[in-house]
């Protein structure tokens, strides 16, 4: 077996028998010894790392990493989800589920809310119809209570109440203060 030496590594590998590859922006050499890119750390779509040599992971694919699937898991650098999920998050539709869905307001939830509006103004104008009503049908059948100013009819044979007593003192200049 025959060991290669870093130096003699083919286009974008490297490492002990260029047993490595790197994926550098616009498909340029990394360094034949350690992997990094020119450019550390940017990558051709899909990978990341200063060597270029891993995969977009967590649901992550395309440039630096940036886009993120909506599937359980994505091709790393387009994103298609059609190769490894059966269905996209709710929401999002396509191959690779970066397609959102628009949302369509039913008019059926104004309908309803209008409708259970008007039934609650109706029944709050019935019951005040009905209270009314029944107010004045007890009012004829017990005629009014007399609510003037009279004073009621003494109680204690003759002799004055407190608050006729008092009533008096003030007006008495006996017991004035103006003296």
């Amino acid at each position: 077996m025959t060991l290669l030496s870093a130096g003699s590594c083919g286009h974008q590998l490297f490492g002990q028998n260029c047993s490595s590859s790197c994926h550098c922006f616009n498909d340029t050499d990394c360094d034949k010894s350690n992997g990094i890119c020119p450019a550390r750390g940017v990558c051709e779509d899909g990978w990341k790392t200063d060597q270029c040599d891993e995969e977009c992971g967590n649901q992550r694919f395309g440039k630096n990493c940036s886009e993120a699937c909506h599937c359980d898991e994505c091709h790393h650098i387009n994103g298609s989800c059609s190769l490894f999920s059966k269905q996209c998050y709710p929401g999002f539709q396509g191959d690779s589920c970066s397609e959102e869905l628009k949302q369509t307001k039913s008019p059926v939830g104004g309908i309803v809310g209008g409708i259970m509006a008007f039934l609650v103004a109706a029944g709050a104008v019935a019951g005040g119809v009905f209270f009314i009503i029944r107010r004045r049908k007890l009012n004829k059948d017990n005629p009014a209570k007399d609510f003037s100013n009279k004073l009621p009819a003494r109680s204690n044979r003759g002799k004055p109440d407190a608050l006729e007593m008092r009533n008096n003192a003030s007006n008495n200049p006996m017991y004035s203060n103006n003296g």
